[in-house]
């Protein structure tokens, strides 16, 4: 995650920079290795991430 396509895949939502309308949310987001289970942490994403992507369906953005 990050503020742009030259350090970072995606954006704080989850939201790719290089492909339009593709949403990641999963551990792969993460910046390094985790040293416990990423679980709690992966549905916290995954829900956040989720409620952006609706959102931005709703403005028409999506």
């Amino acid at each position: 995650m990050g503020l742009s396509g030259d350090d970072a895949v995606v954006n704080a939502d989850g939201r790719a920079f290089d492909v339009p309308n593709l949403y990641i949310c999963d551990n792969s987001v993460f910046p390094s290795a985790l040293s416990a289970n990423p679980a709690l942490t992966i549905m916290a994403l995954s829900l956040r991430t989720a409620d952006k992507f609706l959102a931005a369906r709703q403005r028409g953005d999506a």
